[in-house]
């Protein structure tokens, strides 16, 4: 290329960087939006909600339900009267993408699609949506649902208490108290009204904390709080990390009695990680809090056996009654 320029070129250049700094003071100028500044009001939570009517929201949620299931049906219950009552850009917010908890995500049987849209449906609605969740979830567990029969429904109306919020066991204590099969016409029907009644009843609970109603929030069996100070933080096995009852757990769904436990309890065996004997006979090691009346001396000799440990003990001058330690 030339060192020199001609007439024609430089003035080709000086254009082009008169150009090019216009374009650069364009951009300069323009304003640049923030983060914050472009998002939109749907992003910031909790969206503002005013008191719906729970027996509308009931309904909605059955109808809602027969469009996407039950998941879908109680969160856009909750959530579409709020977005229609605040307009753009609330309304266009993506209520199908809810379709996926159906049957407990999918048919897994998890947590129960009402209650997990419900759940979702306070999290953006509430100032406080701890306790809410809370008052709902033990509500959930005890109460015999449905308890909402809306317009349209036509099976006989059978309620039970689910014990659990998993939706496998809800649905098998539902079909055991009705006679009926898991996927015949009238279980899915009861799980539409049982979303119109999980629905309902969450619309109750943000009318009361919007009122400034306290919430009951977490209750728990006597059963429970017990086998929390086992198994919970702190505990002595502390394997478990949970608010559930755990009578769907431990006795076929149903919370045992104060008269059921020393049975349930005998059903149990501990078998420790660590070598650890008694300062006492072998016969008590091996019954290990058995009472010594409740003793079977059969039952000591066949687990000795088992453990292939009978003829050392047998051996030895005093037998089971031998002293350790």
């Amino acid at each position: 290329m030339s060192s020199s320029l001609n007439r024609r070129q430089l003035v080709t250049l000086i254009g082009g960087l008169a150009g090019a700094g216009a374009a650069v003071s364009l951009f300069a100028s323009t304003p640049t939006s923030s983060p914050a500044a472009s998002a939109s009001p749907m992003a910031q939570t909790p969206w503002p909600y005013k008191a719906i009517d729970p027996e509308v929201a009931g309904q909605r949620a059955y109808e809602s339900y027969l469009k996407g299931h039950c998941m879908y049906g109680s969160f856009e219950a909750i959530v579409g009267p709020v977005a229609e009552q605040l307009g753009d850009p609330y309304k266009s917010f993506p209520f199908m993408m809810f379709k996926y908890g159906a049957g407990g995500a999918n048919g897994w049987g998890t947590l129960c699609g009402a209650l997990n849209g419900s759940l979702a449906a306070i999290q953006l609605l509430s100032p406080n949506p701890n306790p809410v969740i809370d008052t709902l979830m033990s509500w959930y567990e005890t109460e015999p649902l449905p308890n909402f029969y809306p317009k349209g429904a036509k099976f006989p109306e059978i309620r039970s208490a689910a014990g659990t919020p998993l939706c496998h066991e809800s649905i098998a204590h539902w079909c055991k108290k009705a006679g009926k099969k898991a996927y015949s016409p009238e279980r899915v029907e009861r799980c539409g009204t049982l979303t119109a009644s999980v629905a309902r009843k969450t619309v109750m609970l943000l009318n009361e904390q919007a009122a400034g109603k306290m919430m009951a929030g977490l209750a728990q069996s006597t059963q429970t709080q017990n086998c929390s100070t086992c198994h919970e933080k702190g505990g002595m096995v502390e394997n478990i990390r949970a608010k559930m009852e755990c009578g769907g757990c431990h006795q076929d769904g149903k919370p045992l009695t104060q008269e059921q436990i020393p049975a349930w309890q005998a059903n149990i065996g501990y078998v420790p990680q660590d070598i650890y004997l008694l300062d006492d006979t072998i016969r008590r090691n091996i019954a290990f809090g058995i009472p010594d009346q409740d003793s079977d001396a059969a039952a000591l000799e066949r687990a000795a056996r088992v453990a292939r440990i009978h003829d050392f003990i047998a051996a030895r001058p005093q037998g089971y009654d031998a002293l350790l330690g």
